[in-house]
């Protein structure tokens, strides 16, 4: 849930260098004689994008009967992925676009390989395509598969396309027992556009987040659990509070929507932690 700058790649630089890459002669001109079709798929795919409408991407029809889908699958499969291939280059490139190495669909596990934001079964002149390709963890990858958008709420967020900094969405409430433990969702409250809601808790949901994230806030809370009594045993509950407003703050700066800025600012607005939590041994 990380936005990034597009990758600074031409589909034909990558395609051309894939498809030349074979030793069967008649592949190599097949897949060349298909270059401009696949740029056109490239330019209609970025058109949607922008629009958030990459459910309309027609399945792939403009290759057929010059190449096979198999053979447009196998340019990523056996050029693009393969340590020793030759587009393996712009392969480390993308993955190492996220800022930390932390994947942009999650923004809390580390980028490991590439997802397909349109699928490759489905869409396999987008294979090799940039646009399509984002770095992403082993966990988001395999959690969206191939799964194919059927509407504009379906879509998942797209790095390279999607910002949602503007208003606060993704929102941590505590849950008042012991041991205590967290519960993520995604609300709208400073927002009216319903269909940015819609896709954040598509994307929440079909990449099971509210599970990841409240496994990482209880494993901060093990973490601070005894800094925070120190703290408040040695200078009071205002001294904890101020910490707490202190972090989350901090991690606000860099984003209203990550799990951390989230996690502390439900900890913040949470008076059982600071009246009952806090004071327990």
């Amino acid at each position: 849930m990380k936005s990034l700058k597009k990758p600074n790649l031409k589909v034909d630089d990558i395609y051309c260098l894939c498809s030349k890459d074979f030793r069967d002669k008649d592949l190599v001109k097949r897949l060349l004689e298909s270059e401009e079709n696949v740029i056109k798929a490239s330019e209609n795919f970025d058109k949607l994008a922008i629009v958030h409408e990459t459910y309309k991407m027609q399945e792939d029809v403009t290759c057929r009967g010059v190449v096979s889908d198999k053979e447009l699958i196998n340019l990523y499969i056996q050029k693009l992925v393969p340590k020793k291939s030759v587009g393996r280059e712009y392969y480390d490139y993308i993955l190492a676009m996220p800022y930390n190495n932390i994947c942009p669909l999650c923004g809390a596990r580390i980028v490991s390989t590439i997802d397909h934001y349109l699928p490759k079964t489905h869409y396999p002149s987008l294979s090799v395509i940039p646009n399509n390709l984002i770095p992403s963890c082993r966990d988001c990858n395999h959690e969206k598969h191939d799964i194919k958008f059927k509407s504009k709420e379906d879509e998942t967020l797209h790095p390279y396309f999607d910002n949602i900094e503007n208003h606060r969405w993704v929102f941590c409430d505590v849950i008042e027992d012991d041991p205590i433990s967290f519960k993520y969702s995604i609300k709208m409250i400073d927002s009216k556009d319903e269909m940015i809601y819609k896709r954040i808790r598509n994307h929440f949901k079909v990449l099971n987040l509210d599970v990841l994230y409240a496994i990482k806030a209880c494993d901060i809370i093990s973490g601070i659990e005894v800094m925070l009594k120190k703290l408040y045993k040695k200078t009071g509950v205002d001294a904890v509070r101020e910490q707490i407003k202190e972090d989350m703050e901090s991690y606000e700066v860099k984003s209203l929507n990550s799990w951390q800025s989230a996690f502390y600012r439900g900890v913040y607005s949470s008076e059982w932690f600071f009246d009952v939590w806090l004071k327990q041994n």
